[in-house]
This record gives structure tokens, C-alpha cells and sequence, in this order.
């Protein structure tokens, strides 16, 4: 496709059959253009990058969704959406059942070397190796930001000198990873992890949290299964109760009751990034642009709170507290 592309417009495919070779998708193959409000359902096979939408992604794509299944019989990098991504995702939905032969596959994206933002994947995703809810592999100074994934994620490899690799989010993650989640099951042999699979020497991960159930043969964690030491893991959190798992290369387990409070969460953006409401979401925290309603709390108190006297009079001062609560603050109150 062409920089010309599908831009603005309300495009509707129903039930697609696509069978191809390489760079298969049921709208395009090859994007370099932007694709805008495309939904899709229907079934896409391919032998290698292969998406639901568009087999590789040198574009923009937004506001697109597809529902159905996506199947490799042969070279890998097969997405519920997207095959290849190296530009940008946002806004996008992939509720597909993506299967593949080989490695790199992703609810959302097989391999990403770009940019996914508020995008998620609901679909199971099963591959040898390289699986991720959303994302098989996360490519070196790529970014994922309020996304999340829903589904199961599987790796089937078995052989002794392979690893699988499998995360609830990602598999293999060398990128940035910030404010997402992952609610599935993850199961395979090594490096299985309810958000992440393997975390690189580059890869980081912040605010982020998991919930499914985590099985496997070695380095399995509840967050992340295994992690560089370079690897940065921060103010991330797992449920140890649903996942199974007490131990983790890194993040901060929680039981079931403390993962659905919103005191758990430090240093969280629940203003402007997160919610929570104790019944959206099975309670856990959501991210905004899921249009869930958000119950604001208590804001904590002021900051820097001073009181100067003189001639009769209290001269008072202070900064906004660090948390507000979730809301605006329009007003402030003193009282003796």
C-alpha cells in the first residue's frame, strides 16, 4: 500500500478468507501509508508475517479492529493484527485466535519495532516460541504504552537446547514497556512469565501489573520469568494468588484483596493513566481510555504546609498533594 492508503474512512470487511505465501493481511499486505477505522472479521493464513489486518507495518494505523483467526503453517510472525510493525499502532483491537507453526507470535503484533499505544488483544495465542498476549517480540528501543492483552498465551517448543519464552504481555521484551497489563494464562517450558516472558538488558518495565495463572518448567515467575541484570523492573506487580506464583525476576507480588486496592499501586498516574472501581474489570485496576468509570478517593494531603503568625493573622501555604485522588481538586478547606 501506498502512502496514498485508507485514510478517515469507515471501511467494513466481513467474513474475509485470505490464504497467501509472505506479507499477508486481509486488508493489505505491505502498509506504508495510514490506515484509519478499518474493522475486519474473518480468517487470515499465511506463511510468515502474516496480520489480521496488515502483514507488515511501515505506516500508522488506528482506530482498526479485527476479529476472527490468524494462522501461520510455516515462517512465523503472525499477529492478531499485525505480523511486522515498524511505525506506529494506536487505538487498535485484535479479538483473534492466533495460531502459528513456528516462533513470533502475538495477540496484537508477532514482532514490534515501532510504537503500540492504547491497544490491547483478547484472543489465545499459541506459537514454539517468542508469544506474547499482545506481543511475540519487543524489539530494541520500541515502546508499548497503555496497552493490554486478555488472553492465554502458549509456547509449545520442547526441545532441550530452546527456550519458549511465553509472557501474558510479551514474550521477549528489549523495549519500554509502561502502563499495561495482562489478565491471561501463560504456560510453556522456560522463561514464562504472567507479563513477560524474558526481559532484556535493554528492556524496561514500569507501572505494570498480571494476574494469570503461570506454569512451566524453569524460569517462571508471576511478572516476568526471567530478567537481565541490566533489566530495568519498576513498580510492577503480580497476583500471587491467581498466578500461582510466589516468586519473580522482578515486580512486587500481591495477594488477590491488595492487587484490587488502589493503595497498592505506588508512584501510579491514577488521574490521568489508571482507574479502578472495585467491579470493571474484576476490580483490578483498568487503564482510562477503557471508558470505565473511575471512583475518585481521599486525596493525600497537602505538601510543604507552613503557618507564618503575625499582627493577629495565620499566613498558611502549601503545595498540591503528590496524589489527588483520582480528581481535580477545586477547592481547599481550613479549619481550626
Amino acid at each position: 500500500m501506498s502512502p496514498a492508503a485508507v485514510r478517515s474512512l469507515e471501511v467494513l470487511l466481513e467474513n474475509v478468507s485470505i490464504r497467501g505465501s509472505t506479507d499477508v493481511g486481509s486488508l493489505v499486505g505491505w502498509n506504508e501509508g495510514a490506515v484509519s477505522n478499518v474493522w475486519v472479521t474473518g480468517n487470515v493464513t499465511g506463511r510468515g508475517e502474516t496480520g489480521g489486518l496488515v502483514g507488515v507495518n511501515h505506516g500508522t494505523i488506528s482506530e482498526s479492529r479485527v476479529e476472527g483467526t490468524v494462522t501461520d503453517v510455516w515462517g512465523g510472525s503472525v499477529g492478531g493484527l499485525v505480523g511486522e510493525n515498524f511505525d506506529t499502532i494506536s487505538n487498535c483491537h485484535a479479538d483473534a485466535v492466533v495460531t502459528s507453526s513456528s516462533s513470533y507470535a502475538g495477540g496484537l503484533v508477532a514482532s514490534n519495532y515501532g510504537i503500540i499505544t492504547e491497544s490491547s488483544a483478547v484472543g489465545s495465542v499459541q506459537g514454539l516460541s517468542y508469544v506474547g498476549g499482545l506481543v511475540g517480540y519487543n524489539n530494541d528501543g520500541t515502546i508499548i504504552d497503555e496497552c493490554y492483552a486478555a488472553g492465554n498465551a502458549t509456547g509449545t517448543e520442547t526441545g532441550i537446547f530452546s527456550y519458549t519464552i511465553v509472557g501474558g504481555l510479551v514474550g521477549l521484551n528489549r523495549g519500554s514497556i509502561s502502563n499495561s497489563y495482562a489478565r491471561g494464562d501463560v504456560s510453556g517450558q522456560e522463561d514464562i512469565g504472567g507479563l513477560v516472558g524474558s526481559n532484556g538488558d535493554v528492556g524496561s518495565i514500569i507501572n505494570c501489573y498480571s494476574t494469570g495463572r503461570v506454569t512451566g518448567s524453569s524460569y517462571i515467575g508471576g511478572l516476568v520469568g526471567y530478567s537481565h541484570p541490566s533489566g530495568i523492573i519498576t513498580d510492577s506487580y503480580w497476583d500471587a494468588s491467581t498466578s500461582q506464583q510466589g516468586q519473580s525476576a522482578g515486580g512486587t507480588g500481591k495477594n488477590t484483596a491488595e492487587m484490587k486496592q488502589r493503595a497498592t499501586y505506588e508512584n501510579w498516574d491514577f488521574a490521568g493513566v489508571w482507574g479502578i472501581n472495585g467491579s470493571d474489570n474484576d476490580g483490578y485496576p483498568f487503564l482510562r481510555w477503557q471508558a470505565y468509570e473511575a471512583v475518585p478517593v481521599v486525596p493525600s494531603k497537602p505538601l510543604n504546609l507552613t503557618a507564618m503568625p503575625g499582627n493577629g493573622e495565620v499566613k498558611i501555604s502549601w503545595s498540591a498533594p503528590a496524589d489527588d485522588g483520582g480528581s481535580s481538586i477545586i477547592r481547599y478547606e481550613v479549619c481550626k
